[in-house]
């Protein structure tokens, strides 16, 4: 018999969590939260909540992955990995993905469904040219996004492209692609209701 489980109790918590009142009242103070922030009229009584596509544009989902190709071994980032095993074997599995050698790339979309344009961190820990192996001209060859969210016309945004020592999201590079990808999606942001 083979199984595949994560094996870490972070992901257990999760899955115990997601039951069906934690996730109706989570929607519930969403759906109320909206409302208050101006980004949402109450229809009814009953609580249902109407999301006008003016306002859905500026609801953004974004996440960020690991892309892999070289199935070294080293784990890091992200949720845990997948272990395929039979139970009554010792633990010997191997992770389908989380590998040494890989980047890690931030995409996601409006809850209108429009893309944002993909940001890539890879590793570098070069000293110089010479032994780099990532070269920046690549970022020529990457697609453009054409959006709208905040701007007051269609534009076309290029992917992203950072890098540091561990190819991850730390504080700082989170902080830079906030600034630097998210914030310019809406120019016309203001501290204000809707």
């Amino acid at each position: 018999m083979v199984q595949a489980g994560k094996l870490h109790s972070q992901e257990a918590r999760r899955i115990q969590w997601t039951t069906y009142s934690n996730l109706k009242m989570w929607f519930d103070n969403w759906g109320r939260d909206l409302v208050e922030l101006g980004f949402a009229i109450k229809l009814n009584d009953d609580g249902d909540v109407h999301i006008p596509d003016a306002q859905l544009g500026r609801i953004i989902n974004f996440n960020e992955t690991c892309l892999s190709m070289d199935g070294s071994g080293k784990s890091r980032g992200g949720r845990p990995e997948v272990v395929f095993y039979n139970p009554c074997l010792p633990l010997v599995g191997r992770g389908t993905s989380k590998s040494s050698l890989t980047t890690t790339m931030i995409t996601g979309s409006s809850a209108l469904g429009k893309a944002i344009p993909p940001h890539f961190q890879f590793q570098l820990s070069a000293q110089s040219v010479e032994t780099q192996r990532l070269r920046a001209e690549m970022v020529l060859f990457f697609p453009n996004i054409s959006c709208t969210f905040g701007m007051p016309e269609r534009t076309l945004r290029n992917c992203t492209v950072g890098t540091n020592e561990k190819g991850g999201m730390d504080d700082h590079e989170f902080e830079l692609y906030i600034k630097n990808n998210i914030l310019p999606l809406y120019p016309d942001a203001m501290d204000a209701p809707g």
